[in-house]
């Protein structure tokens, strides 16, 4: 999904992000290193949810996470837990 519609950023380029950095990834480092919230700052909100969830996971960050019941209906995956658990989408 695009996230940052202006520098055409997708939620799976901030996983991967997080994923690949060895320290704490920043709104900052964000905006350096992809351009989100750059210009006009309407994914802020989106973006640090990303960010928040990823701090969260203790699996992998790039897969992204499964809220409680699973995504419309689609049940969480067998071997995860429904809060915060990564799950493949």
């Amino acid at each position: 999904m695009i996230v940052c519609v202006c520098n055409a950023v997708r939620e799976r380029q901030i996983r991967e992000l997080v994923a690949q950095s060895d320290t704490r990834v920043r709104m900052r480092d964000l905006r350096e290193q992809l351009g989100v919230c750059g210009d006009c700052g309407k994914c802020a909100r989106r973006a640090r949810g990303i960010l928040r969830d990823c701090a969260d996971c203790a699996g992998d960050p790039v897969a992204g996470h499964a809220p409680a019941g699973g995504f419309a209906g689609i049940p969480v995956t067998a071997g995860t837990t429904a809060a915060g658990a990564c799950a493949a989408t």
